[in-house]
């Protein structure tokens, strides 16, 4: 209610028209500065509600930023976790490759090994057979010898028992 109006409800009746209304510039300026205020106050309530959604929308922004990093260090997270499983996973078939080949390699050796034993006692019985091959064909040699010069003595002596006949035979005649 502006200032310059003055109406007493009670003796309205009895009030004139110069007691009701003040000077016609007064009432101008005063509703001049009643609709200054009236903007101002627009104003400003337009500006919080343009700085409460600016802060909503930061706040909005914000929240999203900060999802969007929780999110990326869960999936970093989970890569890495992924590189170290896939790690883990060449580590133990590579010793799992390792454990194999050295396996292999033990049991590589471990044949080789056999054989060469095989070997070694098939060249020791070839040996202990030739050995023995030469022993008898040596004493069948020497039972050979041994026999041819029985067999000579005994030639020898019957010649010359021969001999001795003849001889006491021709000396008696």
């Amino acid at each position: 209610m502006p200032a310059c109006l003055h109406v007493s409800l009670s003796l309205f009746s009895a009030a004139t028209t110069e007691e009701i209304y003040c000077d016609s510039a007064d009432w101008n300026a005063d509703v001049r500065v009643r609709k200054q205020k009236q903007k101002q106050k627009q104003k400003q309530k337009q500006k919080q509600k343009q700085k409460k959604k600016k802060q909503k929308k930061k706040k909005k922004k914000k929240k999203k930023k900060k999802k969007k990093k929780k999110k990326k260090k869960k999936k970093k997270k989970k890569k890495k976790k992924k590189k170290k499983k896939k790690k883990k996973k060449k580590k133990k078939k590579k010793k799992k490759k390792k454990k194999k080949k050295k396996k292999k390699k033990k049991k590589k050796k471990k044949k080789k090994k056999k054989k060469k034993k095989k070997k070694k006692k098939k060249k020791k019985k070839k040996k202990k057979k030739k050995k023995k091959k030469k022993k008898k064909k040596k004493k069948k040699k020497k039972k050979k010898k041994k026999k041819k010069k029985k067999k000579k003595k005994k030639k020898k002596k019957k010649k010359k028992k021969k001999s001795l006949i003849l001889t006491s035979f021709l000396l008696l005649s």
